[in-house]
C-alpha cells in the first residue's frame, strides 16, 4: 500500500480507474494486486457506482491511500467510468488505466504497457493479454473482433496463453476490461460514449480512437486474470442482451463504411429478431422482450444516424474495412460481447 503513488518524475503518471459496482466480493484481489505492481508513479481511483453493499466503506477502511469518487446511482459502465476519468485528467494523468474490478493484475503488468506506449508513439491505447479466472493457462481477451452484424467478441478466447507467444500485435480494438489509454487521446477524441451505458462503448472508443490515425495493441507480456463478467452475469442477464442488439446497430450505422453498413444493419436486424424468437420458443418471455426491444431502438436510430452522416463531415469518417471481420457474420457461440 505505501507504493500508491510515490512518484518517480521520470515515469509518466499512470491513474488506475477501478469501476465498481456491488463488487465487494472482488476488490480487495483486485487492489492488492495493483499494490503489487513493479511501476512507481501511479495512483488507484476506486470509483463507486452507488453500490449497497458496504463495498466504499471496506475499501476506504482497507486502503487508505487509494482514492475514492462516489457515484449516487449506477451510472453504468461508460458514465461511471468518464467520472473516474474526468478526475485522472484533471489531476494531470499521463495515461488512465481503465480496469474491471473483477481482475486481478501482474506485478510486470502495468510496466509493460507503459514501455511499449513509450517506444511506439503512433499507439493510441493498448490492452494485456487477460487470461481465465478459473482457468489461468487460457486465454480471455487478446483483443476485441467485430463481425459483419456490428457484434464483438474477444479474440483468441479459450485458446492457450502459451501459444498466443510474446509479440504485441495490432488489434481492431481493445477491450474496456483492462485497457490503458494515453490521456491526451482523451481530449482528442473524446472519451467512452454515455449512449451505450455498457457493452461496446469499448469498441466505439476504439474505433474513434484509430479515425484519430492511433493504433491498437495487445501487449502480451503484460497479464491480467478476469473472472469475466462476473459482476454484470447474474443481475444484468436481460438488459445485457437488449445492450448488445442496441449498440451493434450504433457500431454499424456509425463507424461502418457505408456499404458494409447496407449488409450489416439488415443482418443484425435479423440476429434480434432470431434471438426474440428462439427466446419465444423457449418460453423466456423476458429475454424474448430485451431482444425486441433491441431491434426497435435500431430502427429507431437508423434515420439520426442517417442524418448526421450526411450532414457532419466528422460523421462521415468510416474505419477501415479491415477493422471488421466483414466475413464473419456472427461472433462465435456464448462469445457475443468483449468480457467487461
Amino acid at each position: 500500500m505505501e507504493n500508491v503513488g510515490r512518484g518517480q518524475q521520470a515515469e509518466p503518471l499512470v491513474y488506475i480507474v477501478v469501476l465498481n459496482y456491488n463488487g465487494i466480493d472482488f476488490n480487495d484481489a483486485c487492489i492488492d494486486s495493483l499494490l503489487k505492481t513493479d511501476y512507481l508513479n501511479y495512483k488507484i481511483l476506486f470509483v463507486d457506482n452507488g453500490s449497497t453493499d458496504g463495498s466504499v466503506d471496506r475499501v476506504s477502511q482497507r486502503y487508505p491511500a487509494v482514492e475514492v469518487l462516489e457515484n449516487k446511482a449506477n451510472l453504468f459502465f461508460a458514465a461511471g467510468n468518464n467520472r473516474g476519468i474526468e478526475f485522472a485528467l484533471e489531476r494531470g494523468a499521463d495515461y488512465i488505466f481503465i480496469l474491471n474490478n473483477d481482475t486481478e493484475v501482474d506485478s510486470y503488468c502495468l510496466p509493460s504497457l507503459v514501455s511499449f506506449m513509450e517506444a511506439m508513439p503512433e499507439s493510441g491505447a493498448v490492452q494485456p493479454l487477460l487470461c481465465l479466472m478459473s482457468h489461468p493457462q487460457l486465454i480471455a481477451s487478446a483483443g476485441c473482433r467485430i463481425s459483419l452484424s456490428g457484434r464483438s467478441w474477444d479474440d483468441s478466447f479459450g485458446i492457450p496463453c502459451g501459444s498466443f507467444g510474446d509479440d504485441p500485435r495490432q488489434v481492431a480494438g481493445v477491450t474496456g476490461g483492462a485497457m490503458l489509454v494515453r490521456a491526451d487521446v482523451l481530449r482528442k477524441v473524446g472519451m467512452f460514449d454515455e449512449q451505450y451505458r455498457m457493452y461496446f462503448e469499448d469498441v466505439d472508443l476504439s474505433f474513434r480512437i484509430q479515425k484519430a490515425g492511433l493504433k491498437l495493441y495487445v501487449v502480451p507480456r503484460g497479464r491480467v486474470l478476469h473472472a469475466v463478467s462476473a459482476t454484470t452475469k447474474t443481475s444484468f442477464s436481460r438488459i445485457r442482451i437488449q445492450l448488445c442488439d442496441t449498440n451493434s446497430y450504433r457500431i454499424i450505422l456509425t463507424h461502418f463504411p457505408v456499404i458494409l453498413a447496407l449488409v450489416g444493419y439488415p443482418l443484425s436486424l435479423g440476429f434480434s429478431l432470431g434471438s426474440f424468437l428462439y427466446a419465444l420458443i423457449r418460453g423466456r418471455v423476458g429475454h424474448a422482450g430485451a431482444a425486441f426491444m433491441g431491434a426497435l431502438h435500431g430502427l429507431y436510430l437508423f434515420i439520426p444516424a442517417i442524418c448526421r452522416r450526411v450532414c457532419s463531415k466528422s460523421a462521415q469518417r468510416s474505419v477501415a474495412r479491415d477493422l471488421i471481420d466483414w466475413k464473419t457474420l456472427f461472433p462465435p457461440k456464448n462469445n457475443l460481447v468483449s468480457t467487461k
